[in-house]
């Protein structure tokens, strides 16, 4: 029995081990398919109005979302092209349908998130969670495509660009990112506790999960992280550092800052034989040696939140500016489709620029680097850059053709419907409002490392419960879906609870 168990859990770690990944194309359009579900939710929420219940809205969210979400990750992995396109063009009939059919008045929906909160962040960071969630334990089940599995040196694949992904998030809802400076005549040393016990809880959650993975047995994969390293630490390691950085330094500055610490750092790999060491088969006899990895990565990480920053810096800059508007009036048939030139057009090409800007550079890192999420060096932190800008300009359209919509069919003066362009969340008896995001977005975006921990224990629970490498297909997609029902009913009854007991705080 004993010999038995072993035996699998050498097997699991060898189906997550040596993978060389996929094209960085494949990654793209696997999480395409859940920005093309995110317009086909909003858009159908849009068109059934407030005559759909909360419940059912819910159930309907979950089934365009997620669902699709784990079925590209898996069995569909092939066909994720084909399914974006069925969405955008079931999307598009819903447009037409609204613009057809639905009277203005009859606009009543609403979306509970919060004025000071940008939509499409929360939906990108939504995005980031839900997909984490399936994929770590998605992967542990043979429908999952080894292409997505982490690569073992250099590389793309799905599962390499979550860490990256999840730093890029956390950086864009900064204090520093929101323009909320830090304050600088405070003492250096009680700013430098303060920022101790803000990631005390994240090395905590580090070191609980090492004792847990060795005490229960669970497989691990060494050339991950490292033998004692895990996610929690290096999220602790980078909040630890950024924060004595912002300490010292003021934010507007975090962009030349993290283009400096990831040249230094990819200087240091390429010429001190840290690479080298990194990637070897040396013995890990120490703590440093066993965690090379994790210690050696950690300046990437900080300069890719540095960056991240600025990012975010420039996207609320965007949207705290009160900005002019142009607009072109084009009647058809007796319907007037007003187009105007909003924020959110504005930041949409800013975005463009800034994911052509970061192709180019990771291009040339490509060339001379390579892309090694085990690094994280030079080509690893641009690829993040020009994924997530990207897919934020892909969530920022989606709010652009909201906003077109709103914008279509009125019997307003011109001035009147102007007026109505610059306030994006209007709930005035006259304006049309449009949601932005899903419920289920909002409370995995209120609630994103609850729901990573949740998800993350129900993971070892089905593994230590289960030989999940040989269950088969559909048993493994039934099992799935449940495992994420259970997620996300889990977050969304906390959140609820939350709000009861504090209705001040509601996001």
């Amino acid at each position: 029995m004993e010999d038995d168990y072993q035996r699998y859990r050498r097997e699991q770690e060898e189906a997550v081990s040596n993978q060389s990944g996929t094209s960085a194309g494949d990654v793209l359009f696997t999480i395409l398919p859940n920005i093309c579900s995110l317009l086909l939710a909003l858009t159908l929420t849009t068109l059934c109005g407030p005559e759909i219940s909360r419940q059912s809205r819910i159930l309907l969210e979950f089934c365009i979302t997620i669902i699709p979400s784990i079925l590209c990750c898996t069995i569909l992995s092939e066909k994720v092209i084909a399914i974006s396109q069925v969405f955008l063009i079931v999307s598009a009939a819903n447009i037409l349908s609204i613009l057809a059919w639905k009277p203005r008045d009859s606009f009543k929906s609403s979306s509970n998130l919060n004025p000071n909160k940008l939509g499409f962040i929360t939906n990108f960071r939504a995005i980031v969670n839900i997909m984490t969630a399936v994929c770590i334990l998605a992967v542990d089940f043979t429908c999952f495509p080894r292409k997505f599995v982490k690569t073992e040196t250099y590389g793309y694949s799905l599962m390499d660009v979550g860490v990256g992904l999840f730093i890029m998030s956390n950086a864009l809802v900064s204090r520093e990112a929101r323009h909320i400076e830090m304050d600088y005549k405070a003492p250096f040393f009680a700013g430098l506790v303060k920022t101790f016990r803000g990631s005390i809880v994240l090395l905590i959650l580090g070191f609980v999960r090492y004792v847990a993975v060795e005490f229960l047995g669970y497989q691990k994969h060494v050339s991950e992280y490292g033998v004692h390293w895990n996610f929690f630490l290096t999220l602790a390691c980078v909040k630890l550092f950024t924060g004595i950085l912002s300490k010292s330094l003021a934010s507007k500055y975090s962009l030349l800052t993290g283009l400096w610490i990831l040249f230094m750092h990819e200087y240091a790999l390429s010429t001190k034989g840290l690479k080298e060491w990194v990637l070897s088969n040396e013995s890990r006899n120490d703590l440093l040696s066993a965690n090379r990895e994790g210690w050696v990565s950690i300046p990437g990480y900080v300069a890719l939140y540095l960056i991240s920053i600025a990012l975010g810096r420039l996207i609320h800059l965007t949207y705290h500016k009160t900005d002019s508007h142009l607009a072109l009036n084009i009647k058809i048939s007796g319907y007037e489709l007003q187009i105007g030139y909003t924020r959110s057009m504005s930041l949409t090409f800013k975005l463009y620029v800034i994911t052509n800007l970061a192709f180019f550079a990771t291009y040339i890192c490509e060339q001379y680097f390579r892309v090694s999420r085990r690094l994280a060096n030079s080509g690893y932190c641009l690829w993040i850059i020009t994924l997530s800008s990207l897919l934020l300009t892909f969530l920022l359209m989606i709010d652009v053709i909201l906003e077109c919509i709103s914008g279509c069919l009125r019997d307003k003066p011109r001035s009147t419907a102007n007026k109505h362009l610059s306030q994006d969340n209007s709930n005035t008896k006259d304006n049309i409002n449009i949601i932005k995001t899903l419920e289920i977005f909002e409370t995995v975006n209120d609630n994103g490392l609850i729901f990573f921990l949740f998800a993350n224990v129900l993971t070892g629970t089905i593994n230590m419960t289960m030989k999940t490498m040989r269950v088969d297909e559909p048993r493994s997609i039934a099992i799935i879906i449940t495992y994420m029902v259970v997620n996300i009913t889990f977050v969304m009854l906390r959140h609820k609870g939350k709000h009861l007991l504090n209705p001040k705080k509601i996001n």
